[in-house]
Formats: C-alpha cells, structure tokens, sequence
C-alpha cells in the first residue's frame, strides 16, 4: 500500500472514529470539548429567538427593498445577482439558526 494512501485510509478511520491525529497524538472530540467554556454549550431559548427574528426581519427587508427598487430589466441583472448572493447569505443565516434548535 502506498503512503498516501495509507495517509487516506488513517483520516478515513479517525473521521469515523471521531478523532485526529496531529502527528503526535490523537485529538478527540472530547479533548477539544475541554477548552471551550462549558457556558457556550448552553442553549438559551430568548437569544436563539432573538437571532431568528432578526434574521427573518433582514431577510424581508432586503427582499421587499429589491422588490421595490430594482427594476426586471436585463440592464439589472447584475444588481439582481449582487441582491441574489446577498439575500441568499442572509438565508442560509437563518437556515443554519434553525438547525440548532
């Protein structure tokens, strides 16, 4: 079997396996749970509400503001794909607020 992919085969498992090596020693989940403050595993109801209300609110905002002021003429379309990548950073947002519930 050849290094590299022996290489592969090695990050295969420790995917699998929920760790990583680092040259040295494997790095699990759990030891990198151990550096980060037990408060930011706390899930708060009130700032998770607070977040998807404002992302729902920007995202009408900026959907209404192209509705109201960018014209449907080929001219535009650099501004509707500009407003597109926009809206759609916005939504994913708002997508990734709700997959933490």
């Amino acid at each position: 079997m050849s290094k590299e992919a022996s290489k592969t085969r090695n990050m295969k498992e420790a995917i699998e396996n929920d760790t990583i090596f680092n040259g040295e020693r494997e790095i699990s989940v759990a030891d990198i749970r151990k550096f980060i403050p037990a408060e930011f595993f706390v899930k708060k109801e009130s700032r998770f509400l607070i977040s998807v209300a404002f992302s729902l609110s920007l995202t009408l905002v900026v959907a209404f503001l192209a509705d109201r002021y960018l014209p449907l003429t080929w001219a535009a379309l650099p501004l509707w794909l500009i407003y597109a990548a926009i809206e759609g950073t916005i939504a994913t947002g708002v997508w990734v607020t709700f997959t933490f519930i």
